[in-house]
């Protein structure tokens, strides 16, 4: 039996697609800091310019291409830090799988912020009272 090249080129496409595909994550940041991210050995996002940069009250999507490329051997692990340039206290580690997104959040400035998501989308806010309405009237 003879098995035509292209059938057999597509099935096994088809068939490493679930292990790649997932989809962009969107970072949205609802708190009134800028915000940017650094993954081992300490690169920050920032380095993408404005791309790598949330502003307040504003969302950036990571394209799969990104995440597959640093993230496709095993898990990503980035820590979210308040600032324009991956400086100050870190608040919060998330971890991502390419192949699933974000899997991961653990949270640790608790008092001032809070990332919750998961999937293919993460998002930063305020804590407390102005956190509330804010959250509330978005």
């Amino acid at each position: 039996m003879k098995i035509n090249k292209s059938v057999l080129l597509l099935s096994s496409l088809i068939s490493l697609a679930p292990s790649f595909a997932f989809a962009d994550i969107t970072a949205r940041n609802d708190s009134d800091v800028y915000a940017t991210a650094s993954i081992p050995p300490g690169i920050c996002s920032s380095l993408a310019g404005s791309k790598g940069i949330i502003a307040p009250h504003q969302s950036i999507t990571v394209s799969q291409g990104i995440v597959n490329m640093n993230c496709s051997i095993g898990p990503c692990v980035a820590s979210i830090f308040p600032s324009r340039n991956c400086s100050g206290k870190k608040i919060a580690t998330i971890t991502v799988y390419g192949n699933r997104g974000i899997v991961d959040i653990k949270n640790h400035d608790s008092k001032r912020y809070v990332v919750t998501g998961g999937g293919n989308q993460a998002t930063l806010s305020n804590v407390g009272l102005k956190g509330w309405f804010q959250r509330l009237f978005s």
